[in-house]
Formats: structure tokens, sequence, C-alpha cells
């Protein structure tokens, strides 16, 4: 093949393909970034078992100071547990969006 016509080939399949490639990248990116909410969301979940399971041990009659501290941090990775359960649900919205545009791109090029 002639080389002139080569890099004119390769230029257009580059000119056709960025878009679709770019929006790959964006589904990966946004798949990674809902497992990382994901993990962090397990994180507090796990550690809010942890402080009901240490605050339910302790007397609050004998250990007033412990139990209350114990209590307040299961509190605190409840609410992160919450907000990790929104930051999800968006997260999980912008992959399916990034799905969506991607598949829309492949189909187009076809």
């Amino acid at each position: 093949m002639n080389p002139i016509r080569k890099g004119i080939l390769a230029i257009i399949h580059w000119i056709h393909g960025a878009p679709t490639q770019r929006a790959y990248e964006q589904v990966q990116k946004a798949v990674w970034l809902r497992a990382r909410i994901h993990a962090e969301r397990e994180f507090h979940d796990v550690m809010q078992g942890f402080y009901t399971e240490q605050a339910l041990s302790i007397n609050p009659d004998q250990d007033w100071w412990g139990f209350a501290a114990a209590k307040q941090k299961q509190f605190d990775h409840q609410q992160e547990w919450l907000i990790e359960a929104r930051r999800m649900e968006a997260a999980s919205a912008k992959v399916r969006a990034a799905t969506e545009r991607l598949n829309q791109l492949r189909e187009a090029s076809e």
C-alpha cells in the first residue's frame, strides 16, 4: 500500500477512533471511582458494626466515657456510610451515562 495513503488512513482512523477511546477511558474512570467509593462504604459499614459491638460490651454505668466514645464513633461511621451511599448512587449514574455514551459512539461508527 502507498505510504501516503496508509498515513491518511491512519489519520482518519485516529480521528474517528479518538472519541470512542475517550469514552472508553471515561467508562474506566467511572467504574474505578465507583469501586473506590464502594470500598469506602464497606469500610464504614464494618467499622460501624465494630463500634456497635464495642458499645454493647461496655457497661455505661461503669465506663460512661468509653461508652460515649464508642457510640460517637459508631454514629460517625453511620453518617459516613450514608454519605458514601449517596456518592455511590451518583457514581453508578455516571457509569451508566458513560457506558451509554460509549455504546452510542460504537453504534454510530458501525
